[in-house]
């Protein structure tokens, strides 16, 4: 007779979709498929201390009811071993169980879960990494990455309106404090550059960036229902694709919103925006003065050198079976 399956759910009470009561629904649902463990953070980096035991224990399925920083945090716990890391959309965007194929709904998703679990729907996946730290969707420097700095400074303006907030945030943010002169950077694919794919008309873009995206998966992040995506030829079955974006301005802006939105055209064809494909190590370096950087929406601080690289079949996800 096999053992029952171990489970260890981690629920952030910060995140912006979270409720005791869905805490409760989830639980009595998980203890139908194995043996579970409930654990709620309270601090940063807390989630990944509890993957890192939960896998050092031989637990079998880590899952994460909370956004997609606390993900990013369980997932440093996991890596490289057996144990499985599922999502449980519990923040307010949840980038990357959507963008996977779990419903944005956690109720919904916690279904789709179970069902993968009783399937034995296991997928090892390879994933980000920059200046060491890990990222699963994507990782971004400069202007990106100081709008989602200024959004987590106001983190019960976030709880309530997080799409608007982050927004309005942008537009101040590009208005008051952004020198495209000043804030500028260059990237330099490094190590074997085979088997690159460079997808621009100017590649001189990466030379002079004011905002570059480093994409393990499409789309960039869901505005309400709507995927945003600025690399639509990133994939979780490829390596990296890297964009980047120079001379910003308002109107360039507006524009490329409105293409990540919509069919992205502008978002592959602009001679400001350049993308290469299946990038596995790359160098990103700041021309005048230190660059703010994230991992999958979480800010990190500033840097004047990023480090990328690609970390092949690293993490074992429980993917959502299309029925």
């Amino acid at each position: 007779m096999n053992d029952p399956l171990r489970l260890t759910l981690i629920a952030n009470p910060f995140a912006s979709s979270f409720s005791p009561r869905r805490v409760r629904v989830i639980e009595r649902a998980l203890k139908s498929v194995g043996v579970l463990e409930v654990v709620r953070t309270t601090h940063r980096g807390h989630a990944t201390e509890v993957a890192r035991k939960a896998a050092e224990n031989g637990v079998d399925i880590v899952c994460v009811l909370a956004g997609d920083g606390t993900l990013n945090e369980a997932a440093q716990g996991v890596l490289h071993t057996k144990t499985a890391l599922a999502p449980l959309p519990g923040g307010s965007t949840n980038v990357f169980a959507r963008a996977v194929g779990y419903s944005n709904d956690a109720i919904e998703a916690l279904g789709e879960l179970i069902f993968a679990i009783e399937q034995s729907s296991f997928q090892t996946i390879g994933v980000g990494s920059i200046n060491d730290r890990v990222f699963l969707f994507n990782a971004g420097c400069g202007l990106d990455a100081e709008v989602i700095a200024r959004v987590e400074r106001n983190a019960k303006i976030k709880k309530v309106a997080a799409h608007s907030f982050t927004l309005s945030t942008a537009v101040m943010t590009y208005i008051k404090d952004f020198d495209r002169k000043k804030q500028q950077m260059s990237i330099t694919l490094d190590g074997n550059p085979q088997g690159v794919r460079m997808l621009s008309s100017d590649p001189t873009a990466f030379s002079e960036a004011n905002m570059v995206v480093i994409s393990n998966l499409s789309p960039w992040t869901y505005l309400g229902q709507r995927e945003v995506v600025l690399a639509p030829t990133a994939s979780i079955n490829n390596a990296l694709t890297i964009t980047a974006i120079r001379a910003i301005n308002p109107a360039k802006l507006f524009r490329i919103a409105a293409s990540a939105l919509g069919r992205h055209r502008t978002v592959m064809h602009h001679k400001d925006i350049a993308h290469c494909d299946n990038v596995h190590t790359a160098v990103i370096e700041a021309t005048n003065v230190a660059i703010p950087y994230q991992v999958d929406g979480d800010y990190l601080g500033s840097t004047m050198r990023a480090e990328i690289s690609y970390i092949p079949e690293a993490l074992t996800v429980v993917m959502p079976v299309n029925e």
